[in-house]
């Protein structure tokens, strides 16, 4: 059975805004140093743009665990729900 582990776009959210506040980042700083648009991490943040791409997304996951590293601080979870229903999309069941 395949579990998968993605954050729902809220959930992301919320994480993305408690990492900003414990690296002490802005959204401009961030986006650069990961190397995204600065529009879509804002727009994200503010919700005004409801979900982010999954390599954004990456991206932004990516240099958050490496500031972290670099500062020595310890980074929230990202809150994911399991998906391990074998009807599901991804288990062969019927796309909806």
């Amino acid at each position: 059975m395949l579990n998968v582990a993605i954050p729902k776009p809220a959930a992301f959210r919320k994480w993305v805004v408690e990492v900003k506040d414990v690296l002490n980042l802005s959204s401009y700083i961030w986006s650069v140093k990961a190397g995204v648009a600065q529009n879509a991490l804002s727009k994200f943040i503010k919700g005004d743009q409801l979900d982010l791409r999954l390599e954004t997304a990456s991206a932004l996951v990516e240099y958050a665990k490496k500031a972290a590293h670099d500062k020595g601080v310890v980074l929230p979870p990202i809150p994911v729900e399991l998906h391990d229903d074998p009807t599901s999309a991804c288990g062969g069941g019927d796309a909806k």
